[in-house]
C-alpha cells in the first residue's frame, strides 16, 4: 500500500481505537500544503475526560506560520465534517480550512488555501474532495488541496456538502438550493427548483439524495432531481444510506427511515430512547446498524437486529429493532461530523471536540473545551502556568492541574525564576504559591484585579475602578491613589522602578516613583478605546495594544500609534526585545514585531487569545476554549 504524503508511519495499531491510544506524530503543513515536521515533540498530554474513557498521547498540530497547538486536546478549533474509506483511512475538516488525518498508524495536519472554514469532505478510493465557505470546492491533488474554479457560483456561497456515486459523478449542495453536478471531469449548476439552503447530500452507485431547510428531499430520478415529501417542514440536516438502507435527520429529534417498497420516508421503530434534540448527522454502518449525532454531544445508536422479550413469556426473546444506551462525548458541545463503520464510530465538533467509539468504548482526543484561558508566566522554559477558569502547571512535557485554596476566578498571574507564584482575581482574591503552599495576599477590597506583575521583591496589582496596589516587604499589598475612576487592565514596569497602566476609555497611567500621574494617550485629547495590554523593553520604548487593533508605542516623550485601525481586538503584548516582541487578540491574531514593523502571523486558532508571554526557547498564547499555543524560537 502506498503511503499518502500527508502521514507518518508509527507502529501499526490492530484498531481505530488502539490508533487512538498510541497516537503521536502531527504534522503542520507548509504555505504550499508540503508538509514538515513540527518545531517541538512535547505537544501536551492527553485529554482527561468527565467520566470514564480513554485519553490519548496527543500529536502536534501547527499553523504554517508555527505556531503549535500544546494543550491537552489535539487541537481547538471547531471540526465540522468526517469521512473514511475505511477505518486507517479518516479524514476530518473544520475551521480555518483544517484538514486531519488519520492513516491507522498515526495523525497528520494541512490548511486549505484560503484557511477559510470546510463544512464538507467525501472520501473514496484515491478521490478526496472538500467543500466550505467563500465557495471553496477543493481537490487532493499530490501534496495538498487543489481550488477548483467555480465560474457560475458566486464568491461568498457558502457549500455544504459533497458526495459522488464512485462512477466519477459528483455533486455539491450549498446556499440558496445551489446544486453543482460533475460529469466527464466538468462542473456545471444543475437546477433543481428550490431556494431553500440544501444542507447534506448522499449517493452510492444506483441512488443520490439531498435534503435542507424547511423539510426540503431531493431525489435524483431519471437524470433529474425531484421533490420528495418527508412528512416534515423541519430543518434537515443529514442523510446517508448503505444498499436499501436509507436515513434522514434534523432539527428538534426529526429522523425518518426510507421504505423502499412503499416508496415513502417514516419514522423508525425501535424500542428504547429515541434521540432528542438536534440532529446533525446520520450514518448507516450496515444493513442494521445506525448511528445519529446530536445537538448535546451525543451518539445514538440504532440496532435493527437486537432481540426483545415476548410479553408474557419469561425468558424467551425475540428480534426487534432498538435503540441502545446512547455514548456521551463526554461533554455537552455539539456534534457536526459522524462516520461510522460497524461497531467503530469517528464524532467531531464544536470546539475541537473528536471521539471515536468501538464499542462502548470511549476514545477522546478533543474534548470541545469551554474554558477561558486568561494568563501565562513561568519561570523558565520548563517551568510554565495558565491561568483562568483552572490553574494549570506545566512540567516534564504535560500539563497538570494545581488545587487553588479559593473558590474565586484567577485573572491574572505572574512566576518568579524562584518558582514563587503570585494571582490575583475577583473580590479582590491574591495569593501566593510556594513550596506546594497557598498564603493569602487579598488586598481586602470588593475589586476585580485584572493586572499583576511583579519580580519578587517588587509588584503592582491593577483593577475595577481605578484601583491600584503595590507591593510591600514582598507580602503586602498596599494600596495607592490614581487620578482615574475607570478600571484599569494591565500593568509593567521596567527595571528602573518606572511602572505603567493602561485601562478603559484609553486611560495611561504612569507611576514615577513617587505616585500615579496621567499621561496623554495621543494628541487631541488620545485614545478612546480601551486598552487592555502593556509591555516595554526600555523607560524609552513601552507598547500599549487594544481594541480596534489598537497599537501604540511610547518613545520616552510621547505616546503614538504604531498601526492603523483594525476590526480585531488586542489583549495584550510581551516580547523578548525591543526588535522582538508579539501582540495578541481576537479571533486567535497574533502579531509580531521584527524591530521594523508588525506583521500578522497564522495562529492556527480560530479564538481569542488573551495572554501572551515566553522565554528565548520558545513562546506562548492562551485565549478561549482552553487554546493553549506554543511557537518554538530555537
Amino acid at each position: 500500500m502506498n503511503q499518502h504524503p500527508f502521514s507518518r508511519r508509527l507502529r501499526r495499531p490492530s484498531s481505530l481505537l488502539a490508533a487512538c491510544v498510541v497516537l503521536a506524530c502531527g504534522h503542520p503543513s507548509g504555505p504550499h500544503g508540503s508538509i514538515q515536521r513540527p518545531p517541538g515533540p512535547d505537544a501536551g498530554s492527553g485529554p482527561v475526560p468527565a467520566d470514564a474513557g480513554t485519553s490519548a498521547v496527543q500529536p502536534t498540530v501547527c499553523s504554517v506560520d508555527g505556531w503549535c497547538w500544546g494543550g491537552q486536546s489535539l487541537q481547538g478549533n471547531t471540526l465540522r465534517a468526517v469521512a473514511a474509506s475505511s477505518a486507517s483511512d479518516v479524514w476530518i475538516v473544520g475551521a480555518l480550512g483544517l484538514t486531519l488525518h488519520f492513516d491507522g498508524q498515526g495523525w497528520s495536519s494541512h490548511w486549505a488555501p484560503q484557511q477559510k472554514t470546510l463544512r464538507g469532505v467525501w472520501r473514496q478510493g484515491d478521490e478526496l474532495w472538500a467543500v466550505g465557505d467563500e465557495a471553496q470546492l477543493l481537490e487532493l491533488a499530490g501534496d495538498g488541496w487543489a481550488a477548483v474554479p467555480l465560474a457560475d457560483v458566486p464568491a461568498g456561497t457558502t457549500l455544504r456538502a459533497v458526495t459522488g456515486d464512485g462512477s466519477g459523478r459528483m455533486w455539491v449542495v450549498g446556499d440558496g438550493g445551489l446544486m453543482l453536478e460533475r460529469r466527464a471531469g466538468s462542473w456545471a449548476r444543475v437546477d433543481v427548483g428550490t431556494a431553500q439552503p440544501l444542507n447534506a447530500v448522499w449517493a452510492d452507485g444506483e441512488q443520490a439524495w439531498a435534503v435542507g431547510d424547511a423539510g426540503t428531499v431531493l431525489r435524483l430520478v431519471n437524470d433529474a432531481w425531484q421533490p420528495v415529501d418527508a412528512g416534515t417542514t423541519r430543518k434537515l440536516t443529514s442523510v446517508h444510506g448503505r444498499g436499501s438502507e436509507l436515513w434522514l435527520v434534523g432539527e428538534a429529534g426529526e429522523m425518518r427511515r426510507w421504505d423502499s417498497e412503499g416508496e415513502r420516508w417514516q419514522r423508525p421503530e425501535g424500542e428504547g430512547a429515541s434521540p432528542r434534540g438536534d440532529l446533525l448527522s446520520v450514518q448507516v454502518a450496515d444493513a442494521a446498524q445506525v448511528y445519529a449525532a446530536s445537538s448535546d454531544g451525543n451518539v445514538y445508536h440504532w440496532d435493527g437486529e437486537a432481540s426483545c422479550p415476548v410479553p408474557g413469556d419469561a425468558g424467551a426473546s425475540e428480534p426487534c429493532a432498538r435503540w441502545l444506551p446512547l455514548q456521551p462525548s463526554g461533554g455537552e458541545r455539539p456534534i457536526f461530523g459522524l462516520w461510522a463503520s460497524g461497531e467503530r464510530s469517528v464524532a467531531v465538533g464544536e470546539h475541537g471536540l473528536l471521539v471515536s467509539f468501538e464499542g462502548r468504548e470511549r476514545t477522546v482526543l478533543g474534548d470541545g473545551s469551554l474554558d477561558n484561558l486568561l494568563d501565562v508566566a513561568g519561570s523558565g522554559p520548563d517551568d510554565v502556568w495558565v491561568a483562568g477558569d483552572r490553574l494549570l502547571q506545566r512540567r516534564d512535557g504535560g500539563w497538570a492541574d494545581v488545587l487553588r485554596d479559593s473558590p474565586r476566578a484567577v485573572y491574572a498571574l505572574d512566576v518568579h525564576e524562584s518558582g514563587r507564584v503570585l494571582v490575583a482575581g475577583t473580590g479582590g482574591m491574591a495569593r501566593s504559591y510556594a513550596a506546594a503552599s497557598w498564603v493569602s495576599m487579598d488586598v481586602r477590597a470588593d475589586a476585580l484585579l485584572r493586572g499583576l506583575w511583579s519580580d519578587g521583591a517588587h509588584g503592582w496589582l491593577v483593577g475595577s475602578r481605578g484601583q491600584t496596589w503595590g507591593l510591600l516587604n514582598e507580602r503586602l499589598w498596599t494600596p495607592l491613589v490614581t487620578p482615574t475612576e475607570r478600571d484599569l487592565l494591565a500593568v509593567w514596569s521596567s527595571p528602573t522602578g518606572t511602572a505603567w497602566a493602561v485601562g478603559e476609555a484609553g486611560v495611561i497611567l504612569r507611576h514615577d516613583g513617587t505616585g500615579w500621574a496621567a499621561i496623554p494617550s495621543g494628541p487631541d485629547g488620545g485614545l478612546t478605546v480601551d486598552l487592555r495590554g502593556v509591555w516595554g523593553a526600555a523607560d524609552d520604548d513601552v507598547w500599549a495594544v487594544g481594541t480596534g487593533g489598537t497599537v501604540v508605542h511610547w518613545d520616552g516623550r510621547i505616546w503614538g500609534r504604531a498601526m492603523p485601525d483594525a476590526t480585531f481586538a488586542l489583549n495584550d503584548v510581551w516580547g523578548l526585545s525591543g526588535a522582538d516582541a508579539w501582540a495578541v487578540g481576537s479571533g486567535g491574531t497574533i502579531l509580531h514585531f521584527d524591530g521594523q514593523q508588525w506583521l500578522s502571523e497564522a495562529s492556527g486558532s480560530e479564538h481569542a487569545l488573551n495572554a501572551i508571554w515566553g522565554t528565548p526557547e520558545r513562546v506562548w498564547a492562551v485565549g478561549e476554549h482552553g487554546t493553549i499555543l506554543f511557537k518554538r524560537l530555537q
